[in-house]
């Protein structure tokens, strides 16, 4: 399937490959080496002592997105959709992130305005960050991840690239496999920010969202 997504794309960039393309191939991606790999050899990978290789299935209805099963804080598990376009580690839908223990003991930081966006614009007003204590992802535990709300409708779980750029990621598609190779290169425990988002409205660009006591909300902006 094809869309004009024109309008939305700096004129460097043409348009997205989405995994509606993507399904039939074993695609790898080495953020180290910025190259992209797609193999129609779809036989399983043979995984390396340090490989973590979690079963991955395919979500139609959101043009063929890969899932795998996600943990997190010993007591929400739910379904999380590889997601390289999120500029971020994890993020969670707002009604999931309120049953954090760190969203109800306090530790969590609001927002004035949007913080989030997309390909269809922003995102709700109701924005929020937080630390999750532990994240499952296949058998890989996580501690202390930084992880920011969502307002996307399918109510899923993001894995972003700022979590996936430490590993070579294989996504083998037909055989249902998501294949994460450790680099070497340490994760981060905080996601960089200015405290502010912007976006484009009527050919200007304009601030959408401040996070609560950021250094920009606290220089007024």
């Amino acid at each position: 399937g094809v869309i004009d997504f024109s309008s939305i794309f700096p004129h460097t960039t043409d348009g997205i490959l989405g995994s509606n393309f993507l399904q039939h191939f074993k695609v790898t991606i080495d953020f180290q080496k910025h190259e992209l790999t797609l193999s129609q050899d779809t036989t399983p990978v043979h995984a390396q002592d340090s490989d973590v290789k979690i079963p991955m299935e395919l979500d139609m209805l959101m043009g063929f997105a890969p899932f795998i099963q996600c943990e997190v804080d010993d007591a929400i598990q739910d379904d999380a959709i590889i997601d390289t376009g999120l500029p971020g580690y994890v993020a969670l839908p707002v009604s999931m992130i309120k049953k954090i223990p760190s969203f109800n003991n306090g530790s969590v930081v609001s927002s004035n305005g949007s913080m989030s966006f997309g390909l269809f614009g922003s995102g709700k007003n109701e924005n929020y960050a937080l630390r999750l204590n532990k994240a499952k992802i296949g058998s890989l535990q996580l501690q202390n991840v930084a992880a920011t709300s969502h307002a996307h409708k399918n109510g899923k779980i993001l894995i972003g690239y700022k979590f996936l750029e430490k590993y070579r990621v294989i996504l083998n598609y037909p055989a249902r496999e998501l294949l994460l190779r450790p680099t070497g290169i340490p994760s981060e425990h905080n996601i960089p920010s200015y405290g502010f988002a912007l976006t484009k409205n009527d050919q200007k660009t304009i601030v959408s969202g401040v996070w609560l006591n950021s250094d920009a909300f606290q220089k007024g902006l």
